[in-house]
């Protein structure tokens, strides 16, 4: 498990709790896992489960014109 990933602890935040979290916060709430805290994130990771995206979407470019 890599503490300090930018992503990961919101990840793990927001599967468990439906909150964001840091670091402090994800090693927290996996206590529970002690000894298979890795394993625990991987299963997370692989669930989907993620936090709303958030950012400008790009409108379908014409590539006709070129």
């Amino acid at each position: 498990m890599s503490v300090g990933d930018f992503h990961l602890a919101k990840i793990v935040g927001w599967a468990l709790t439906g909150e964001k979290a840091d670091d402090a916060e994800m090693m927290r709430l996996l206590e529970p896992y002690r000894g298979h805290r890795h394993r625990a994130c991987v299963l997370v990771g692989l669930s989907g489960l993620r936090p709303p995206a958030r950012g400008p979407r790009l409108s379908a470019r014409d590539y006709r014109s070129f």
